[in-house]
């Protein structure tokens, strides 16, 4: 198995859901979990009437993940020390992506490319990120 890409917090009638794609550290940089998370959005945008989907990037890789965010994401919040990993509480950094610029980039064949969805949490290499 070389990852997943799953869906959670499904709430249909405001109209969103959460999204969050893993991939394993043997693939990391292969793009493959870049395409994951632009099918699953893309399949949830064509088949439920969502108006958005999150993503919640934890603190210690949000740094090497926001950098690489296009307009196809924007930040909407921080939730402060929002959960325990590795003995201490993290921040939670909230992306939004939404049905119509999505669907736009998607006609226009502007889909965003691999380099523009690495928003993959590995937690080995997070994990190894903090320890350094």
């Amino acid at each position: 198995m070389l990852g997943l890409a799953c869906t959670y917090g499904v709430n249909l009638r405001h109209g969103y859901a959460y999204i969050a794609v893993a991939v394993d550290e043997s693939v990391l940089g292969g793009g493959y979990g870049a395409e994951a998370g632009a099918l699953l959005i893309s399949y949830l945008f064509e088949t439920f009437p969502f108006r958005k989907l999150y993503m919640e990037i934890p603190d210690f890789t949000v740094a090497s993940v926001e950098g690489r965010m296009t307009d196809a994401f924007q930040k909407e919040g921080v939730l402060r020390s929002h959960f325990l990993a590795m003995g201490s509480y993290w921040d939670t950094h909230i992306f939004a992506v939404y049905r119509e610029q999505w669907l736009l980039q998607v006609l226009s064949g502007q889909t965003p490319t691999a380099d523009d969805l690495q928003v993959i949490y590995v937690a080995d290499d997070a994990r190894a990120q903090v320890e350094s």
